[in-house]
């Protein structure tokens, strides 16, 4: 498995720096407790536009991002990072998002409201690896936790959320005694069921 050396992230961080938003850190309503990372602030609305900032830069300066651009098939916040971070760096970027989700065999099935964002069918051996860890606890979350938790920032601090970052806000109820970070990105959601 191949695991990113903190050598690594330490030259992403330096190859990005200036380009991309610093991510905004707010205390939670919670006396500290939780603290949202205000993804949403970042261009793009997301995290992804460091991801895409860092792979264009790193391929452009190992001499392989090739002259035709770059492409990418998103139906999510990668597409637009892509797009933002080659216009950054005066790049042909061709995204291409799909009018529907095409059927795919899978492995788990997966119905629910967060299935656009985490419907994962697999993981990959890096996530199998980190969920061995001893300190490690996965955590079960009902649609309507979800919906709830989504709800909550919206009337409580209008933000508008997709309902990925809903669900580590709903599984917060069964964390005790931990101080929490959670991103909150919302490039890939429609507010409009939010509305009263």
């Amino acid at each position: 498995m191949n695991q990113l050396t903190h050598d690594e992230v330490n030259a992403a961080g330096q190859r990005i720096a200036g380009r991309v938003r610093p991510v905004a850190v707010a205390p939670g309503d919670d006396d500290g407790r939780t603290w949202p990372a205000l993804e949403v602030l970042q261009h793009t609305g997301s995290f992804k536009a460091r991801g895409a900032q860092n792979f264009l830069l790193a391929h452009a300066e190992a001499g392989a991002l090739p002259q035709a651009g770059v492409t990418i098939v998103s139906g999510g916040n990668a597409g637009p990072a892509c797009a933002w971070a080659a216009r950054e760096l005066g790049v042909r970027a061709r995204v291409f998002l799909p009018e529907t989700a095409s059927p795919v065999s899978v492995d788990v099935p997966v119905a629910s409201v967060a299935q656009d964002a985490l419907g994962a069918r697999r993981p990959t051996a890096v996530a199998v690896h980190s969920a061995g860890h001893e300190n490690v606890r996965s955590i079960l979350v009902s649609d309507d936790a979800i919906l709830r938790a989504r709800r909550q920032l919206w009337d409580d601090r209008r933000i508008a959320v997709e309902h990925a970052v809903s669900t580590a806000l709903a599984a917060l109820d069964q964390v005790d005694g931990e101080c929490i970070a959670v991103h909150l990105c919302d490039a890939n959601t429609d507010p409009s069921d939010l509305v009263h």
